[in-house]
């Protein structure tokens, strides 16, 4: 039970610390953390004596027991709010999502020690489940430990344990890509900085990789999931669910719309606001690539078009005789974006609905991370997006980024065409699973959580067995077949002109555009894209 689960984690806390020895110090944590889970109606989970532990050797805190328990508690339901969950599920569900949101953005800044570390079936469940549920007090030592807990009070950024987790396992990328792979499991649960002055470097290089190099819807989007965890904890009713429901993790559709399409990319999602904001150091190429025929009917003044054709017919059908001609696309588009600066960020635009988009734009992203290319997102969306919010009149983010060639009658035309290429080509085959999720378990997560009673009547769900069992591959939830997709897609806004769906919604929250890049040549390829971007970039 609880009791003693908490009694042999009470045993295991700060070893090297004797006053942890004592019995009057192991009785105190005991009642501590049975009375914060009595408090507060849950059941423990490892790591929260981690988070204890440091407020017993406050000063302050020796002589008044009701200050030491309002810091833990407050502390906790500050920067480890999933725990005060009601319903344990849940908790393992929501900390799901928080590694495959960090492998996102692990992935953004760094895709070759990313896929470094998944090729040797390491995981982010693995390594970073004492970094976010404990806010790094296992392996720090007590010194540097308070240094950054400290610039987490002072900074109170939701996201701050997340990229400064990033900026630890960055820090450390010439270690893990050139040491034994038998001795990369072992460095990666040990990582921590090795004084305080490392703390500070590091909270800098967080601070830069999250205000300088990370899309703010992005930021927004974690936020989110970060805030589902607070609403959830007053969802107490939900652990009376039977055995069989399935419980969402979100509360509202257009969250749950959000989250879905992202479970489809690999990489990262951005939107308008993204690609429209005038950055130092964040400026976004948009890289179209959807079909010539979709492409001529309407574009983006600023996007380039990429011929993807043999690339998407190999996805589709899996033709052997294609894979010279689909590599030397590839090749191309990687080659240019190893030349593009470091600055320029990459921005893929697909057509907006998942039949069609997993057989160009989600491949596509997929591949230029696995080769290195920093910085790959995917436009929120999609082309579909983009007319629908120029229909709702968002004139402020498209006055810079305006809309060419666009012909109505030739777009629906096009559209029609793909649809009905697609459900032809898989008209005997259902829709695969997201392929990332056969080589990168860390990107994958489920919205919803499914009731379950055990053998001894009490509830389970499958999510905290995959987040138990880590050597075993995350699977992926059931997907519909195409021509269903087609079916479902049938019901929305487009349809009313072309026959398609959206389900997007555009984020809220407004940020200061600036000036924009200026707009490049009509249908200007991958190379002259980037030698204009350079151009008009400000020095």
């Amino acid at each position: 039970n609880s009791k003693e689960q908490i009694w042999k984690d009470v045993l295991r806390t700060r070893p090297s610390l004797k006053r942890f020895q004592e019995e009057r110090i192991r009785n105190a944590l005991l009642r501590f953390l049975s009375l914060f889970c009595h408090r507060h109606s849950i059941n423990y989970i490892q790591g929260l004596n981690e988070i204890l532990a440091p407020f017993i050797l406050l000063p302050d805190t020796s002589s008044n027991p009701k200050l030491l328990y309002a810091l833990f508690s407050s502390f906790v339901s500050r920067f480890a709010t999933f725990l005060l969950d009601a319903f344990e599920p849940r908790v393992f569900c929501t900390l799901k999502l928080a590694f495959s949101c960090f492998a996102r953005l692990f992935l953004y800044h760094d895709p070759e020690l990313f896929w470094h570390l998944e090729q040797l079936g390491m995981s982010v469940d693995l390594y970073a489940p004492s970094w976010f549920i404990t806010v790094f007090a296992r392996n720090f030592s007590v010194q540097t430990l308070f240094a950054l807990w400290d610039l987490l009070l002072l900074e109170d950024h939701a996201l701050a344990i997340y990229f400064f987790g990033l900026a630890l396992i960055v820090s450390k990328r010439q270690v893990l890509l050139s040491i034994d792979s038998s001795q990369v499991p072992e460095t990666l649960m040990n990582l921590a900085p090795e004084n305080v002055e490392q703390v500070f470097e590091l909270w800098k290089k967080a601070s830069d990789l999250r205000r300088e190099s990370t899309p703010p819807s992005y930021l927004r989007l974690m936020i989110v999931q970060v805030g589902a965890a607070a609403v959830n904890t007053r969802k107490l009713s939900d652990r009376e669910g039977r055995a069989g429901d399935t419980m969402d993790l979100f509360h509202d559709r257009a969250t749950q719309d959000l989250f879905g399409e992202m479970k489809w990319s690999c990489c990262l999602q951005v939107s308008i606001d993204d690609v429209a904001l005038r950055h130092q150091n964040m400026q976004f190429l948009i890289l179209d690539c959807r079909t010539k025929d979709e492409f001529n009917a309407g574009h983006l003044a600023t996007a380039a078009s990429l011929n993807l054709d043999t690339f998407r017919e190999f996805n589709m059908n899996r033709n052997q005789e294609l894979i010279p001609n689909k590599d030397k696309e590839l090749d191309v588009i990687v080659s240019m974006s190893k030349c593009a600066p470091n600055e320029l960020h990459l921005c893929l635009l697909g057509s907006g609905e998942q039949a069609f988009d997993q057989y160009d734009v989600y491949p596509l992203a997929m591949y230029l991370s696995q080769h290195g290319i920093q910085h790959v997102s995917v436009y929120r969306g999609g082309f579909k997006s983009v007319l629908e919010q120029r229909q709702r009149q968002e004139s402020v983010l498209f006055d810079e980024y305006e809309l060419c060639d666009y012909n109505e009658t030739k777009y629906g035309n096009a559209y029609r065409t793909r649809m009905g290429l697609t459900a032809k080509m898989n008209k005997n085959h259902h829709q695969q699973q997201p392929e990332y999720c056969q080589c990168a378990p860390s990107l994958d997560f489920e919205l919803s959580v499914r009731i379950e009673k055990s053998s001894e009547g009490e509830k389970e769900s499958s999510v905290v067995k995959k987040v138990n069992e880590n050597s075993e591959s995350v699977k992926s939830s059931p997907s519909l077949s195409p021509s269903e997709t087609v079916k479902r897609d049938q019901m929305s806004w487009l349809s009313r002109k072309f026959g398609s769906k959206t389900t997007h919604k555009s984020d809220d929250n407004e940020i200061q555009l600036s000036p924009s890049l200026g707009a490049l040549e009509k249908n200007a390829s991958l190379t002259n894209a980037i030698c204009k971007w350079s151009a008009h970039a400000e020095p």
